[in-house]
């Protein structure tokens, strides 16, 4: 068991993120829509809708397809 620090085969196989100046105009597009879904997430949130509604279920399911959209996109 290690605790601590990740040393296994995945960490060494991560790869490393790179800075928002070298990001591809699709990474730019992805990351804007990525936060404007996390706002509107929010806001639904504090307007006192349960972590259980229709609604903010379908806005954390995009989320997360935007946030594996822009995992996979990587400049060439």
């Amino acid at each position: 068991m290690t605790t601590g620090t990740d040393t296994g085969a995945w960490s060494q196989a991560r790869l490393k993120p790179l800075p928002p100046g070298s990001w591809t105009p699709t990474m730019r597009d992805l990351a804007d829509e990525i936060d404007a879904l996390r706002r509107e997430m929010e806001q639904t949130y504090e307007q006192g809708i349960g972590f259980q509604s229709e609604h903010l279920l379908a806005i954390s399911q995009k989320l997360d397809v935007k946030i594996n959209e822009f995992l996979h996109c990587r400049p060439s």
